[in-house]
This record gives structure tokens, C-alpha cells and sequence, in this order.
């Protein structure tokens, strides 16, 4: 099938290239500083701190002006190859491919993208000059907390925010309704394994530290892996659900009557 190269005002855009096309397309378009998006039969493979092979097959790969690189599979939300800002691109055509290389300027390393068959080509401007605000934050759910201390459990009362220990930062540290030394740590999102390890090392350094025992460790997140939870009550540690959601309606309820 022969090629079709559209251009209209800032998208560029070539379908079944042949790979000579899309070496010399490709190489203006990452030299233009476009955001760059190819869709290739391809195989993939990395060398860095650890190693891949990713065997021949249909990608989405996208290459931005600031160097970062995502290859994508036809599934999932996460890519299956990745670079950050900052990495050089470069490309050569070998004898029956198109390669393409994206190393890290300090770190050892290197991702290679052997290209037999391009679908797709397309370089483009996006002009985004808009601020990124994200809501529903910890520091969102903590000051929530504070505000509103039962979105946590009935009876909590908030003590001190951010607590330094040896491990790090304790989110909130307070008293439940029978009077027992809490802490808590936070999670916007699904609560992992990692984060009931990291109660546990703030828990166990604050009773070092003030040489008690009966603390409470709660682990408070929208949801929770099935691993962490097995996990956090063999360390006899808690889990409370919290809304994201709530803790937003309360910090919009506070603006509102300031």
C-alpha cells in the first residue's frame, strides 16, 4: 500500500510509510522538537539496571520534545518500555529495519527499537500553557482530618500533623475515643504492601522513642491490596477506608465559611 503524507497546519501525519520515509520523516520530526508518534510492527530491548526482550509485535510508541519516551502495548494503561525527560534519540537504518535508540544522558541506559513495519507517523505542536492542579492530595486528606477528625473513626482527636520520626514523617498522630496513642498513614490511592512496611517502621521507631507500646498504627486509603491486608493484621496493624471524596467536601465546607 503506498504512503500518504497529510499535512495541515501543526499535524503531520504519513500512513504506511516505508522505512526509508519514515527514517528521514522521523528524524525531522524529532529534530523540529514535535511530539512524535509512531505506530510500528517492531521489536524492543533494554539494558540498564536490569534486562528485556520484548519479541516482534504491534506498538504504540510516543517520543516527546523533552526526550521522554512511552512504548504502549493494545492493553493497559501503563507502557511496557519507558524513558524519562532528557533522554537523546537517535536513529540509523540497518539492512532490514529501522532502529531507534533512546539512551539517558548519566545512567547506563539504553532502549532499542528495531522497526520492520510502520502503520503510522505523525508529528505534531501541542500548545499547553494550562496549570495542573491535583486534588484530593494527603496533604488534602490530612488537613481534612484535622478539620473533620471522624472522617478517620468516631472519637479521634488530632494531636499533631506531619510528626517527625527516625523513618520519616508520621501524616497524623492523635488519641482515639479510649484514649490510646495513634498514628496514621495516609494513602490517595489503593494502599500497597510498601505502605503497611512503612506504618510499621514509624510505629516501632515512635515506641522506641517514647519507650511505649500500646500505640495504634492505622493504615488509612480509598482501598487496600488483598496482600497488604493479610500483610497489616499479621503486624496487627489497622485499616480504616477513608473518601477522598469526603475529605474534599469538607475542605470545601471550611472554605465556604471562612
Amino acid at each position: 500500500m503506498s504512503s500518504i503524507l497529510l499535512r495541515e497546519m501543526t499535524v503531520e501525519c504519513v500512513v504506511n510509510p516505508g522505512l526509508e520515509k519514515c527514517y528521514r520523516l522521523f528524524k525531522e520530526f524529532i529534530g523540529r522538537g514535535l511530539v512524535t508518534l509512531l505506530v510500528a510492527e517492531c521489536e524492543i530491548s533494554y539494558e540498564g539496571r536490569a534486562s528485556s526482550k520484548l519479541g516482534r509485535g504491534e506498538r504504540l510508541i510516543i517520543f516527546k520534545p523533552d526526550g521522554s519516551l512511552l512504548v504502549h502495548r493494545s492493553w493497559g494503561y501503563e507502557p511496557v518500555n519507558w524513558q524519562p525527560s532528557g533522554s537523546i534519540v537517535s536513529s540509523r537504518m540497518a539492512k532490514d529495519s529501522l532502529i531507534i535508540r533512546s539512551a539517558r544522558r548519566n545512567i547506563k541506559e539504553l532502549i532499542e527499537i528495531r522497526v520492520f513495519k510502520v502503520k503510522l507517523l505523525s508529528g505534531f505542536k501541542l500548545v499547553d500553557k494550562g496549570e495542573f492542579v491535583m486534588y484530593g492530595t494527603e496533604e488534602d486528606m490530612k488537613r481534612a482530618i484535622e478539620i473533620e477528625p471522624s472522617l478517620l473513626e468516631k472519637g479521634f482527636r488530632v494531636t499533631k500533623l506531619e510528626r517527625k520520626v527516625r523513618p520519616g514523617f508520621i501524616d497524623v498522630m492523635g488519641v482515639d475515643s479510649q484514649g490510646r496513642l495513634t498514628i496514621v498513614e495516609l494513602k490517595r490511592e489503593t494502599a500497597s504492601r510498601d505502605a503497611v512496611i512503612q506504618l510499621k517502621k514509624y510505629l516501632d521507631s515512635l515506641k522506641r522513642e517514647l519507650g511505649v507500646e500500646a500505640i495504634r498504627g492505622i493504615l488509612a486509603a480509598p482501598r487496600i491490596s488483598k496482600s497488604a491486608l493479610r500483610l497489616l493484621r499479621t503486624l496487627g496493624l489497622e485499616y480504616k477506608p477513608i473518601s477522598l471524596n469526603k475529605c474534599l467536601k469538607v475542605l470545601k465546607e471550611r472554605r465556604t465559611t471562612l
